[in-house]
């Protein structure tokens, strides 16, 4: 019985959970950890409870634990620390810190657990377990459960990953804490920008860090099951899988294996999805980036070591795995807290035994110091090995290198005695007795040294050793930073020298030294260390040399960097005089040819390298007003500019607005240094060159594009010039000293010279400085910018000079000055500037629009744009419509047209396009347009003529909202690009409504030029050398130049040559901003230009006031572009316009379009003299020269003389007359046909089809890019499927309707079309050139003689139309033919032959002839009727009611002139049933005359029969229903299939944004559409008539598709209730049977039933007896007294024997009752 049940309660259960698996789709691999008996933890602890915990702790264990706070979360949360030590009061001398840092993201729990578990686990075995015991009195323990309390408040138990918008994982300010730190690749690394900004708990933490001398840390994450170590961010490109090395790698990866290796799954690599880490350790940038990562933060800004480790794929898994979990990890958290005895300690005294803190300990080969703490300890982890160390401390010697083994499991022992220079603490009593020799004039400094340097050659080793002991030796006035890293991970390494290091002093100027730019040329590095170490040295003392230093190091802010070219430098040699080895960068480039540059983009500065890359952050973070690149090679002077536009290599100067002072600075070093000055031929290696005074203009002695100099001035904000100070690239070292005479006072003076001119500040009326002002000088033409502090220097020569100063919001300032004689002090200058009236601005220039210049809290949503949209075009209805959910163009991309009389024929206006918010991050353009709209619209109703006469000429399509992702990001200055911004997806042509949108719109619309607001700096974006004008005068231009200027050059902000943004723009950014508009020209033809209109990609709402007040008269500039360029029309000589004319301009290589109706042309055009000629078929070609002068459209008519009237047939044409006519059609009209071959026929001959757009393509757009397709409907038109003669007449008629729809005269095409003249031209070339007239019919019983060179009638070889299966013996002309049907699916398909005159349609059926059995087809008949009644009510002599030919044969009567085909001539494998079934299309077949192929004499008349019928077919094309299919997001369904009116003609989705079009007559139809995956939608439409397509509408429909969800066919809900309903029975059954089957055996059948002893007889237990293994014989004899149950007897053991007597008898008995 327990069998039994235990069967049925599994079946239950797996029953369960099969059905669950079906409903709810759980993935049966998941797998449930087991649970250990005993465990730590069985529940997560809340703040509340952790505070609890570690309270009680510390009172049980008050000698071994203490609870810390180290600060206070953003929700005022402690951030609980509980120290866990042999004595917590007071650590041991030499006892190591540890920590383990847990819940730095709130949803990351495990290792919250762990860490609680942790404590508790080594404070009860304490004295119990010998491994605790010695940790915990050797070590002191820290342990942090959670850095986010906060965060954790808000997870939820059970996430695997995090919520959306990242709540939990974020602390309560919504920072991700472990990007918050400060990073070693952070552009700006002052001092204060450690701090500032930083979330409460980061700041706790770093303080915490570098307040005490950790040894070793760990930071416990989830999410992953990995160890993973620093480096966590890289100076690379990109956002992973590139390694960034610290130089304790081998360190760090051992310390992470480590713990991988002791845990039972990490070590693996592979236990989460995706996971492959080899040992289960990676390093950080390898895995992915981190910026801001506290790991990185911890080896970088203290002693620490941390590693970082991820214990968990799920990040808040149930409680149920925390035992588990602890299991897995307790060794791994024990191993790895012992690995903080790795290594040597010791510590530095001085000779009294006196500890000396900060001392730094030098491993040697290990470029990573650390430093003894306050009581002078130090512990350096260090793997087991040999190694050499060594101590420095400032006032001390440093020690002499001592060699120490380090083996494992054992901690080095090595101290430190070092001897003090001195007794005072700031000057060693050598220094001091030094001084006073040279005040009594004792003995001379050497060199200007107060200690005698040593003249050698610094490698990057030495080098930095140098730097590190110059900053250590005098750190009250030095500090040592890097500003980057080289290819090779080398540091570029800056020395500071102030009065106050790492500070800006307000109104102190900044200066720079850059040596080493090229890696050989060597000397600059070489006086630049000699330069710090003179600073240094002589700073406060007394003397010439004492004065000069103390004076430049308190009036200036120094910055030396030695070397710019660290890799290149080591690959250089002593002893080269001019070579090149060691000039380039590890990367083989040039730096100095790698910078930004005013005359464009070449090959060597496309891209930065990360030298260049890292010393323009570097500019652009301090506010450096003056500078000197330090090079070799010659000896000379050299001042910007260094290159030209001509690019001219020599003998040509290019003076910069600031030449005579650039001349002056140049001239103050050349005359300073002993030898320069003299200009005589300076080097024996380049003996013709002669600088006069020793200067020069960098241009004039040769060019040089991408030079530092140059940046520096247009877009640094700080004039540098370039020294050459040496004949011989890297001499000797015993040269040295004779170089640093020659360049010492040289360096020295130059430098001085950063206090000439004017300094100040620029302030608002109440004090307050104002950040980023500009300061302009009447009569130089270079602007310079404040500091984001307020202040400023301008370099000036002596003289008076008018200055301005100005700033967004405020007035502009003037001020005469005068700059006094030279040596004098600076003269001093504060502007003050006014708050400009918004209101009064608003008044004289945006029709008092407060709106627009109010302040605002936040950005318009993009409900609220819609809105107010709306309410425009309510108000403004004559000149506004607002188009949103119209189409799925307008469903995405709500648009506001607005235009003169709205309504009225737009054929002659531009159409421009300007939108907004393209990418989400970049919202500041949906401000500027929405703004603009209400501006244009008021301007209209107060009668402004400039925007009449715009509105007049143009249509204006303002699309504000581009990206609906607005809203989704950090409102902060430059958010994090987003993957999914619609610019981004547009140009890596990923699908997405929006994009999707865009790229339809731009396709289907004529947009003459567009413009986008974007942000995040102050720049114009547009593709590089494309529309190009090359003038006869020999100057350049371009249309999108143009464009752009006249964007730029009104805005107070936007310049091509300076950057006005105090922080440089990201040039990886610049170079993917110009992808857009390079994708939307070079795929849609649109000339389209990026203005960048702020500094930061998302400004405050508070700039939008300002910003729409910088932008309104550009905005108006550019839509000004209207009035500029050529317009006119072609006609011939009557005056017919000439629709298919192309207008060809020379200059720009393009062909400018021409409109359908009035042959209109129009463009915008640069000024200067044009050559357009116009050409068309049939008519004389006409060139004029056309001269456009500024803000002047130009209109130039043509008319065109006629040659001839070419549209009458010429005769039958062979195959080759067919190709060379239709290519020369496609010759002459190459912007809206294409002709091309789509296969090959028996014979290898190509089959040709020839296409026309009713779309022309649009400028810039070539015929490889297809012709326009998307919102068009199309017609096929086909001849020559029979071949030879019975295709001649179609082939004709199709070549003169070719000729026709191109001519003077021809309809305006509202469909593409596709004309095939001859499927089948082998038989063609054959019979056309043996033809004779033949005027027999295809009657009902004529035989069909056309085939191809097989003998194969091709009109039977196509699939089958009843079965739908595709043959297997298809013809190469079949075989091609199908092909093209699939990849084009026209929507109506008319094929053309002879032989009779009438329509056939389908089904031709399967030989019997049997309509009646085909009644399926009949909803589908009428329309296909139809075709054939437009057809033959549009032909003079086709709707008589029959034949009408005169064979006797042949006088069948066909009702209204169609015959379904199989009534006509049935037969199997017809095109017209292949077509029909098996293809969007609706064919008909059109016998054009009774002869198969008549005299070429009838050709014209046949043509004027039929001309009318095929135009009225291309017409009605157009009629029927244009609809999308899209899903409830609105993405284009794939796969969607539509029926009307239960006809079994599927029309499909072909086009990837779900467009389709259907031909259909008026009326109302049953639409049912449906897809894989989803379920079908039925729905009423209404086909509108003709007089609604006459005004150019057309019946529309949206149809969105929801996703089928079913189970089964059932509804999910559905399914899960009847499965629940099931399962209930199910088991209500089997507890019935469970019940009855018990009743049973209680009655009777024992011998199968075990029964224990010491049991009732219906008691059951897991220790059963075994059953009865005896059965009972049907002859044992019946029991003779009735068996009584007495409920009061028990079974004793004793009585075992009787009772299974007894229980026989009863079963007995009962079996006597059953029988």
């Amino acid at each position: 019985m327990g069998t039994c049940r235990d069967c049925l309660v599994k079946f239950c259960v797996a029953f369960v959970i099969l059905c669950s698996c079906v409903a709810f789709g759980v993935n049966g691999s998941d797998k449930i950890l087991p649970t250990p008996t005993r465990s730590p933890s069985v529940s997560y602890h809340n703040y509340e409870a952790v505070t609890s915990l570690f309270n009680q702790l510390t009172k049980k264990y008050p000698k071994l634990a203490k609870l810390h706070s180290i600060g206070k979360s953003v929700q005022n949360r402690e951030l609980w620390v509980l120290e866990i030590s042999e004595n917590v009061e007071n650590r041991q001398l030499m006892e190591p810190m540890f920590k383990y840092v847990a819940n730095m993201h709130g949803d990351e729990t495990i290792g919250r657990e762990l860490v609680i578990a942790l404590a508790q686990y080594l404070l009860l075995n304490y004295g119990k377990d010998e491994r605790v015991t010695k940790l915990v009195n050797t070590t002191d323990i820290f342990l942090m459960p959670s850095l986010n309390p906060d965060g954790f408040e808000n997870s939820e138990e059970g996430l695997c990953e995090s919520k959306d918008n990242t709540v939990g994982r974020d602390n309560a300010h919504h920072v991700d804490l472990n990007r918050d730190f400060p990073d070693q690749f952070d552009s700006n690394k002052e001092e204060h920008s450690l701090v500032e900004g930083r979330e409460p708990e980061t700041l706790a933490m770093m303080t915490w860090i570098v307040s005490n001398p950790f040894v070793l840390s760990g930071n416990l994450h989830g999410g992953a099951v990995v160890a993973s170590y620093p480096f966590d961010n890289s100076n690379a490109t990109g956002d992973c899988c590139t390694p960034s090395m610290t130089p304790d790698n081998e360190l760090f990866y051992t310390l992470a294996k480590k713990y991988a290796h002791a845990h039972p799954k990490m070590h693996k690599g592979n236990e989460c999805e995706a996971d492959h880490f080899k040992d289960g350790v990676t390093n950080g940038a390898e895995w992915y980036f981190v910026k801001g990562g506290m790991q990185d933060f911890n080896y970088l800004h203290s002693n620490c070591f941390e590693v970082t480790f991820e214990l968990s794929c799920c990040k808040y898994p149930p409680a149920s795995v925390l035992p588990q979990e602890w299991e897995d990890n307790k060794e791994s958290l024990i191993s790895f807290m012992e690995s903080t005895h790795l290594g040597v300690k010791g510590l530095v005294r001085d000779k009294n035994g006196d500890s000396i803190p900060q001392a730094r300990i030098i491993v040697h080969g290990i470029n990573h110091d650390v430093l003894t703490s306050s009581r002078g300890e130090y512990w350096r982890l260090l793997l087991p090995g040999t190694y050499t160390i060594s101590a420095h401390a400032w006032s001390y010697l440093s020690s002499e290198p001592i060699n120490i083994t380090v083996t494992e499991g054992q901690t080095t022992i090595q101290d430190f005695t070092l001897e003090p220079l001195a007794d005072e603490p700031h000057f060693g009593q050598y220094v001091k007795e030094e001084l006073q020799k040279q005040e009594n004039h004792s003995i001379q400094r050497v060199d200007g040294f107060l200690f005698p340097p040593v003249y050698e050659h610094h490698n990057y080793d030495k080098l930095t050793m140098f730097l590190k002991n110059l900053a250590g030796n005098y750190p009250n006035i030095t500090r040592l930073y890097s500003a980057g890293t080289s290819v090779r991970g080398r540091e570029l390494w800056v020395l500071e020298i102030s009065d106050n290091p790492g500070v800006h002093e307000p109104g102190e100027p900044e200066f720079k030294y850059i040596a080493n730019m090229h890696g050989n040329e060597v000397v600059g590095r070489e006086m630049l260390l000699l330069l710090a170490k003179y600073l240094c040295e002589n700073y406060k003392t007394s003397g010439a040399d004492g004065n000069r230093a103390t004076y430049l190091v308190d009036s200036i802010r120094i910055h030396f960097m030695p070397s710019m070219n660290p890799d290149g430098y080591e690959m250089a040699k002593e002893g080269d005089k001019d070579g090149s080895l060691g000039r380039e960068n590890a990367h083989g480039m040039d730096l100095n040819r790698n910078f930004p540059d005013q005359y464009g983009v070449t090959k060597e500065n496309k891209i930065p390298e990360p030298e260049t890359a890292a010393v323009m952050k570097w500019i652009k973070s301090y506010p450096f007003v003056l500078s000197a690149n330090l090079h070799g090679g010659s000896l000379v002077a050299n001042y910007p500019f260094d290159d030209n536009m001509d690019g001219i290599y020599q003998g040509t100067k290019n003076p910069s607005a600031d030449d005579a002072l650039f001349m002056h600075l140049a001239l103050t070093y050349s005359k300073a240094h002993k030898t320069m000055h003299l200009g005589k031929p300076p080097c024996a290696l380049t003996p013709r060159e002669n600088f006069k005074d020793g200067i020069t203009n960098g241009a004039q002695w040769y060019v040089v594009n991408g030079g530092m100099q140059d940046w520096n001035y247009l877009h640094g904000n700080c004039m540098e010039i370039t020294l050459e100070i040496g004949c011989y690239k890297f001499p000797y070292a015993s040269e040295l000293p004779h170089y640093w005479d020659l360049n010492k006072d040289a360096l020295l003076t130059f430098m001085e010279k950063i206090h000439m001119g004017v300094r100040g500040f620029v302030l608002d009326m109440e004090g307050r400085m104002i950040g980023n002002a500009t300061i302009s000088v009447a009569g130089i033409d270079h602007d310079i910018y404040a500091s984001e502090s307020g202040e400023y220097w301008r370099l000036l020569l002596p003289g008076k000079y008018r200055m301005t100063a100005f700033a967004k919001g405020y007035k502009k300032a003037f001020v005469d000055i005068e700059v006094g004689p030279e040596g004098s002090s600076p003269s001093l200058h504060n502007f003050t500037l006014l708050g400009d009236d918004s209101s009064q601005w608003s008044a004289d220039n945006d029709y008092h629009l407060l709106e627009n210049v109010a302040p605002r809290a936040s950005y318009y949503s993009n409900s609220q744009i819609s809105k107010l949209f709306a309410d425009l075009e309510n108000s403004f209805h004559t000149v506004a419509e607002f188009q949103a959910g119209d189409n799925l163009i307008t469903t995405a991309l709500h648009t506001l047209k607005i235009t003169h009389e709205f309504g009225a024929p737009e054929e002659k206006k531009f159409h421009i396009l300007l939108l907004g918010g393209v990418y989400a991050t970049q919202p500041v353009g949906r401000e500027m347009l929405v703004r603009l709209a209400k501006h244009l619209l008021a301007g209209l109703k107060h009668g402004d003529t400039t925007i009449s006469e715009i509105l007049r000429t143009a249509v204006i399509h303002i699309i504000p909202v581009v990206d609906p992702g607005f809203g989704s990001f950090q409102e902060k200055c430059n958010p994090d690009s987003a993957e999914k911004e619609t610019g981004t997806l547009f140009y890596t042509d990923t699908p997405s409504p929006a994009s999707d949108a865009l790229k339809m719109l731009l396709r289907t619309e004529n947009f003459d030029m567009a413009l986008s607001l974007e942000s995040g700096g102050y720049f114009m974006s547009y593709p590089e050398n494309k529309l190009s004008i090359l003038f006869e005068n020999g100057k350049s231009h371009s249309l999108f130049k143009m464009f752009s200027d006249k964007y730029s050059t009104v805005h107070p902000m936007l310049s091509e040559t300076t950057d006005a943004c105090p922080t440089a723009t990201n040039y990886d950014f610049k170079s993917l901003s110009n992808k857009f508009p390079e994708t939307v020209f070079e795929k849609y033809g649109v000339p389209l230009v990026s203005a960048h209109i702020h500094c930061c990609k998302y400004p405050p709402p508070r700039d939008i006031p300002s910003l729409w007040r910088e932008n309104l008269d550009s905005l108006m500039n550019y839509l000004s572009s209207v009035f500029q360029g050529v317009n006119g029309t072609v006609v011939d000589s009557t005056g017919t316009p000439l629709r298919k004319a192309t207008i060809w301009l020379s200059e720009m290589k393009t062909y400018l379009p021409v409109t359908a109706n009035l042959a209109y042309f129009k463009m915008a055009l640069p000024p200067g003299e044009y050559m357009l000629k116009a050409s068309h078929r049939g008519h004389e070609d006409v060139i004029k020269k056309v001269v456009v002068k500024p803000e002047k459209m130009t209109e130039v008519n043509f008319i065109l003389p006629s040659v001839g009237n070419s549209t009458l047939p010429e005769g039958y044409h062979d195959y080759y007359k067919i190709v060379n006519k239709l290519s020369h059609l496609n010759s002459e009209y190459p912007r809206i046909t294409r002709f091309y071959p789509y296969g090959e026929t028996v014979k290898k001959r190509n089959i040709f089809a020839f296409e026309i757009s009713p779309k022309p393509r649009s400028v810039g757009e070539t015929e490889n890019s297809g012709l326009p397709q998307g919102h068009f409907p199309s017609i096929a038109f086909i001849s020559g499927i029979e071949g030879g003669s019975r295709g001649a007449v179609g082939r004709e008629i199709l070549l003169q309707l070719s000729e026709y729809l191109l001519g003077p005269g021809s309809p305006e095409l509202k469909a593409t079309v596709y004309i095939i003249p001859d499927a089948n031209p082998d038989p063609s070339y054959v019979e056309i050139s043996n033809a004779t007239n033949r005027c027999t019919g295809l009657g009902r019983n004529s035989t069909n003689e056309g085939s191809n060179m097989n003998g194969v009638n091709l009109d039977t070889n196509f699939p089958s139309s009843k079965l739908k299966k595709v043959s297997s013996n298809l013809q190469p002309e079949t075989e091609a033919l199908v092909k093209w049907m699939e990849k084009h699916q026209p929507s109506v398909t008319v094929v053309m032959k002879s032989g009779s005159l009438h329509v056939s349609i389908p089904p031709y059926g399967n030989g019997n002839g049997k309509y009646s059995q085909r009644k399926n087809l009949i909803p589908s008949i009428p329309f296909l009727k139809h075709l054939g009644e437009i057809y033959i009510n549009h032909h003079s002599s086709m709707d008589k009611g029959h034949l009408r030919c005169n064979e006797s044969t042949l006088m069948d009567n066909i009702e209204n002139g169609t015959i379904i085909g199989e009534l006509w001539k049935p037969h199997d494998g017809s095109f017209l049933d292949y077509a029909y079934y098996m293809t969007n299309t609706l064919p008909i077949e059109v016998f054009v005359d009774c002869c198969v192929l008549p005299e070429k004499s009838r050709l014209s008349e046949i043509w004027e029969e039929n001309k009318q019928s095929l135009v009225a077919m291309i017409n009605d094309s157009w009629r029927g229903l244009h609809g999308y299919i899209v899903d409830e997001e609105n993405h284009p369904v794939e796969g969607a299939m539509v029926v009307f009116n239960e006809s079994n003609h599927v029309t499909k989705v072909i086009w990837q944004d779900g467009e389709f079009w259907r031909p259909l007559s008026p009326g109302p139809y049953v639409l049912i559409a449906s897809a894989p995956n989803f379920l079908p939608t039925t729905k009423l439409v209404y086909v509108a008539d003709s007089s609604s397509l006459k005004s150019g509408k057309v019946s529309q429909v949206m149809i969105t598709l929801v996703r089928d969800e079913r189970v089964f066919g059932l509804p999910r809900m559905v399914f899960i209730m009847v499965t629940g309903f099931i399962i209930i029975f199910v088991m209500a059954v089997a507890l019935g049977g469970y019940t009855a089957c018990q009743r049973r055996k209680r009655l009777g059948n024992y011998d199968f039933i075990p029964l224990p002893g010491k049991l009732s007889l219906y008691e059951e237990e897991d220790g059963e007896s075994e059953l009865f293994r005896r059965p009972l014989k049907e002859d044992m004899e019946t029991a003779r007294r009735p068996f009584h149950d007495d409920d009061e007897d028990s079974l004793s053991e004793d009585d075992d024997d009787d009772d299974i007597d007894v229980l026989m008898q009863a079963n007995r008995e009962w079996r006597k009752v059953q029988q």
